[in-house]
């Protein structure tokens, strides 16, 4: 499961790096900042695989700590089409993060079960 919903958010993050290549070239300072995004994204991915939610976590606020300076320092005025590719990137990617937690949080089928039972009768 986690595996289809990595996938939307390679197929953004590979369209913007191949959109990087050819349209829109960033410079050293944008590149590192993409370079921590990168780890922290990937940090993010493999604390999903192995259910790891503190992990998850602190890589989730770094990929959020990074794209705020992504976004406020070298995003002003792209084209819609750049613009495009990056929002759903991050929806994608949150989707992803959310699905990670989800199955993180319950062992089986039972156990979700038995989380939403006990919610209904609070």
């Amino acid at each position: 499961m986690l595996t289809v919903a990595i996938l939307p958010f390679l197929l953004y993050a590979y369209r913007d790096t191949i959109y990087h290549l050819r349209q829109r070239k960033p410079g050293l300072a944008e590149n590192l900042v993409h370079l921590a995004l990168g780890t922290c994204q990937l940090a993010m991915i493999a604390g999903a695989y192995q259910s790891d939610v503190p992990r998850m976590a602190l890589a989730a606020s770094g990929v959020a700590a990074f794209g705020i300076v992504d976004e406020h320092g070298f995003h002003h005025g792209l084209p819609a089409s750049e613009s495009d590719i990056h929002a759903k990137s991050h929806l994608a990617l949150f989707v992803f993060l959310a699905v990670g937690i989800f199955l993180a949080s319950f062992s089986n089928v039972d156990a979700f079960i038995a989380w939403v039972r006990q919610a209904g009768a609070r």
